[in-house]
């Protein structure tokens, strides 16, 4: 089945052809090398959450800009830019978003929650970026080519160009006020605010982050005695993004070290308080693999650690978050070993799909744990995955914990399943400072805590 009468039937009026099935092949006369059956399944799973996908929302992100101005040296590299193209668009993407290759020289992006113009904005972002990589920076913005699908009345999909300045414009109410074509551009783009985060510098990037905190329930003493410190900020789209999202949004203006050191300095700032008035809960925040494994940022997150007053260290269980799939234990034993002087306790988060936990055995570690937000939505299928992570972890001897359940269900299934801790919405809210110890049983979970 072409992507055309795919659309065409996703986005029909009739019911009956809105839950498409998987189609069984590809049209033969399409040369486009997309699999259609998994982007078929992508977009009818948005369609089963309700989500907005309507005509406006389709979107091309073009590479043929960019040939011509390689001219002959595009067959050379053709294959490196489709791949970079893959990996900018990934990660300027949200899980819950859809994007494909659609031809050698485009792709399709369909945004789960985003407005047409916040979309169109975002493809142009994504394009300068590929053309960053590609070409450089002078050449970023002539790079560009996006275009949006509409639907005519005969049901075909036509693309239109989308002129990133015209949208500002629109975007920003000026056009309306604009003296048409004889105002200098320079000075459009000069009264146009900032709306790529690939432009922030690194002291707005700094100024714009806060440090906030998930209360941990511990469910074999049935109490939250602990704090998780998180970063977040709020981007140019009004969406507020935590950790591992965020850290993607800011690549290339803070270090992964940065990072880190941005939430240990805040955290340990807030904790004073506790601290101070005899206050016995424990602190974690993360460390990114990363940090410790270059000499650097090493050095310089160890300076940091060096300041750290021996009863705040016995308060603190850290997180090593980031480690490459594959790391062999020698290796994780030595970025333990780094942190260990100055703390209470180490635990490692991976990846939900992580199951090679044999490395882990021996590490003196106090748990291993994962993120739920980062899973696939629907309570069904992330309690299926509790209960695997669980069973991989146990099997081996380590102790599990889980971040970012929202339900009561994810909370009982993570409770029946043996997790050591868990924290989330299920749980209760971020604070702005670390709390107080507090008697937690399964009775509140159903009093909106």
């Amino acid at each position: 089945m072409a992507l055309g009468e795919l659309f065409r039937r996703i986005f029909s009026d009739d019911p009956a052809e809105a839950r498409i099935a998987a189609p069984s092949g590809r049209d033969p006369g399409s040369t486009a090398p997309v699999d259609v059956d998994d982007f078929s399944q992508q977009l009818n799973r948005l369609l089963l959450q309700q989500r907005s996908i309507l005509s406006g929302n389709i979107h091309l992100v073009g590479l043929s800009k960019i040939r011509e101005r390689l001219g002959d040296e595009w067959p050379r590299i053709a294959d490196r830019a489709q791949d970079v193209a893959q990996k900018v668009i990934q990660r300027m993407c949200r899980p819950t978003d859809v994007y494909t290759r659609y031809d050698d020289l485009s792709f399709i992006i369909i945004f789960s929650d985003l407005t047409v113009d916040q979309a169109q904005l975002r493809c142009h972002e994504i394009g300068e970026e590929i053309g960053r990589r590609l070409l450089g920076e002078n050449f970023a913005a002539e790079a560009n080519d996006v275009s949006t699908g509409v639907f005519e009345s005969d049901g075909s999909l036509v693309f239109s160009a989308v002129d990133k300045e015209e949208l500002i414009q629109r975007l920003t109410g000026s056009a309306a006020n604009a003296t048409t074509a004889e105002q200098p551009v320079a000075e459009l783009e000069a009264g146009a605010p900032d709306f790529s985060f690939a432009q922030i510098d690194r002291a707005k990037a700094l100024a714009s982050m806060e440090v906030m905190y998930r209360p941990m329930w511990n469910l074999r003493h049935k109490v939250i005695a602990n704090y998780f410190a998180t970063v977040g900020a709020v981007n140019v789209f009004g969406d507020r993004l935590w950790d591992t999202a965020l850290r993607r949004e800011y690549e290339g203006v803070l270090s992964t070290a940065e990072f880190d050191i941005f939430i240990a300095r805040r955290a340990l700032r807030d904790m004073a308080a506790n601290v101070a008035q005899g206050q016995k809960i424990l602190l974690g925040w993360p460390i990114h693999f990363e940090t410790l494994a270059s000499r650097t940022g090493r050095l310089a997150y160890l300076d940091l650690c060096r300041t750290i007053p021996d009863a705040v260290r016995q308060l603190l269980v850290l997180e090593l978050d980031g480690m490459p799939e594959g790391t062999p234990q020698s290796r994780l034993l030595e970025i333990i070993a780094v942190i260990k002087p100055f703390c209470r306790g180490q635990n490692v988060r991976v990846p939900w799909m992580f199951r090679n936990f044999g490395q882990m055995t021996g590490a003196g570690l106090n748990g291993v744990g994962f993120d739920l937000a980062a899973t696939p939505r629907g309570d069904a299928e992330r309690i299926r995955i509790l209960n695997e992570f669980a069973a991989a972890a146990g099997k081996v001897g380590l102790r599990y914990y889980v971040h970012g359940l929202n339900t009561r269900a994810q909370a009982l299934a993570a409770l029946a399943a043996g997790y050591e801790w868990i924290n989330g919405d299920a749980v209760n809210r971020l604070t702005d400072l670390p709390g107080k110890m507090a008697r937690f049983n399964v009775e509140d979970l159903y009093r909106g805590l």
